[in-house]
């Protein structure tokens, strides 16, 4: 059976006035927040230190980059790495003995290209007027070809058959003379009217000769007919190609003359070009010759090697060998020097051109420069840094390039900051959050604070936190 409603209100409210009981176990809220701290107020002070070098303000640095030679460069002399120089002074000087070799051998090149300039030249004025003169004897021949031809067909040929009809008849009629002269020598036998040793000798020399007759007209019509069948065709067929041929050697050398003089002047470019580059070659070489002594741009302090980019001294010593395209010595002007140090990528933007810098010397301990960053630019280096700079003004005659120095750039002063550990700023997307533990019964508030510099500990919070508040060092489970 249910309770009536008046018990059950009876039994709630003696529950609540039942004593809680005793535990020593800490608040499960407690655990979850972890360490908490409070944020301050008062001095803050971020400072960036690191390592640096004395690098002339101004300099000029030196390196032989050749137009032309390509040979090793071996050093011949050099002065002395610190020594103060004049402007004029001869610095360094390589062995220029395989330039001068090159030297001669381009001019020698030079030359000999010249020369073949000239008898192009020559032989492109002489192309037209020995063209003109072997397609004029060309044409004469072709005209002579055709003319033999022609004076074969419709003279020759008319000629040999009007010989061999000639021919023919000729000793047909031969042949009819000895029929008759055999007939008769035949009736003067019957007649007894010569002797008998007379008749037997010309009867038989007659019909001697009326065979020999009939076997020469046979031969004669044989050979004509040979030479109808044979001979004429290959005679007519050689004028024929012998027409043709001249006729094609004539074409040839019409479109051999134009196309000669193409090439002709095609060549011609060719030289000229060849010149103009054993020329510049020549220009060149003396160039570089002129460029193997280094002579001192303006008066100031030699350095050998490079402060450009990176701080690098190599010794010069005679016969040593070194690159081209690379520097080699440096003079530096006497006077104003900058502090060069690297700076690392997780300092680039913290820094700022103008940002107040003490130099501390390490060869003149007593001594405390003051500078201020110069503008940082450009990309950064292979090692990923930059090289920056801080300007410094002094008198002191001691201090000299590549001296060691330390540098420390004041990122930010304040004698009234609000500050908190580095390790209580948490980024959620384009925001910087602290975990705020609230006195509310919400316990830990997420809150957008605005952050300021850091000194790699402490940073400095502009906006969202106040003095006393309670912060997380660590990021609260969800």
């Amino acid at each position: 059976m249910p309770f009536p409603r008046s018990v059950k209100i009876l039994s709630l409210l003696a529950a609540l006035a039942a004593p809680l009981p005793v535990s020593n176990a800490a608040d499960p809220a407690e655990e979850k927040q972890g360490e908490v701290v409070k944020v301050k107020r008062g001095p803050f002070r971020a400072v960036f230190e690191s390592e640096a070098v004395f690098v002339p303000a101004q300099a000029s640095e030196m390196s032989f980059s050749p137009q032309a030679y390509e040979g090793e460069l071996r050093i011949a002399e050099a002065a002395p790495h610190g020594s103060r120089v004049r402007q004029g002074d001869v610095i360094l000087r390589l062995d220029d003995e395989k330039a001068r070799d090159a030297l001669r051998a381009a001019v020698w090149t030079a030359r000999a290209a010249e020369r073949g300039l000239i008898d192009g030249k020559a032989r492109h004025g002489e192309l037209d007027s020995d063209a003109e003169r072997d397609i004029g004897r060309a044409e004469k021949d072709l005209a002579l070809a055709e003319k033999t031809l022609k004076g074969y067909v419709e003279i020759s040929r008319a000629l040999e058959k009007e010989e061999f009809e000639q021919g023919q008849r000729s000793l047909k009629h031969s042949i009819a003379d000895q029929e008759d002269e055999l007939a008769q020598l035949g009736k003067m036998y019957k007649e007894d009217q010569l002797t008998e040793e007379t008749e037997e000798i010309v009867l038989k020399r007659a019909k001697r000769n009326l065979e020999e007759t009939r076997t020469r007209l046979a031969l004669y019509v044989r050979r004509n007919a040979y030479g109808e069948e044979f001979a004429e065709p290959v005679q007519r067929e050689a004028l024929e190609n012998a027409v043709k041929d001249k006729r094609k050697a004539l074409r040839d050398l019409r479109r051999g003359r134009e196309s000669g003089r193409v090439l002709s002047q095609i060549e011609i470019e060719k030289l000229e070009n060849e010149v103009s580059m054993a020329r510049r070659r020549v220009e060149r070489l003396r160039a570089d010759l002129e460029r193997m002594t280094f002579r001192a741009p303006q008066d100031g302090l030699l350095l050998h090697g490079t402060v450009d980019e990176k701080v690098a001294v190599n010794p010069l010593r005679r016969n040593a060998t070194v690159p081209p395209h690379q520097p080699l010595v440096t003079v530096a002007r006497p006077g104003q020097l900058k502090a060069r140090f690297a700076l690392k990528e997780k300092d680039r933007y913290r820094l700022a051109a103008g940002m107040p810098v003490a130099i501390l010397p390490e060869a003149l301990p007593d001594r405390r420069l003051a500078g201020s960053v110069e503008p940082v630019s450009g990309f950064p280096a292979p090692d990923n840094t930059w090289n920056a700079h801080v300007l410094f003004g002094h008198e002191d005659e001691r201090l000299q390039p590549l001296l060691k120095a330390k540098v420390i750039v004041t990122i930010h002063d304040s004698m009234d900051a609000v500050t908190v550990p580095l390790g209580a700023v948490f980024r959620k997307g384009d925001r910087s959050i602290c975990y705020l533990r609230g006195k509310s019964p919400f316990g830990i508030v997420p809150r957008t604070v605005v952050t300021g510099p850091d000194d790699g500990k402490t940073v400095v919070i502009r906006e969202g936190l106040g003095e006393g508040d309670e912060v997380l060092l660590q990021e609260p489970a969800q």
